[in-house]
């Protein structure tokens, strides 16, 4: 399962958003047709098929974002507290590199404290 299918974070305006992006498609879809038709008028009920079929794949894919994204919250939580260790991490490195620079004021006081934690909850992540 790859990341894209999941809707993060899993709301209305999410699944809202993915639909207007469909229908946009789909509309597209319509306009791409009247003009292959002009073209190749001989065909249009294959390519008919050929649109329609595109169309309903479309809406297909929609669907199973929503239902995988329904049904794997936990891996949404998971994911979500990834970027946040991750974040932690980040914010450390750029203080650091800002003490490097030679501002000591911001020097985290109880930085070996913060490190077991981050131990902690990276154990924790793993572990899951």
């Amino acid at each position: 399962m790859s990341l894209g299918i999941i809707l993060r974070p899993p709301t209305k305006t999410k699944y809202l958003s993915e639909a207007l992006k469909s229908i946009v498609i789909v509309g597209l879809l319509l306009i791409s047709y009247w003009m292959v038709v002009q073209i190749l008028n001989k065909h249009y009920l294959l390519l008919i098929l050929i649109y329609v079929g595109m169309a309903v794949g479309l809406f297909l894919e929609d669907i199973d974002q929503i239902f995988v994204t329904r049904n794997n919250q936990h891996l949404i939580k998971l994911f979500d507290d990834v970027d946040k260790y991750n974040s932690i991490i980040q914010a450390i490195a750029i203080n650091d590199k800002i003490e490097a620079a030679g501002n000591p004021q911001v020097k985290l006081s109880n930085r070996t404290k913060v490190i077991e934690a981050l131990k902690l909850i990276r154990e924790d992540l793993i572990g899951l």
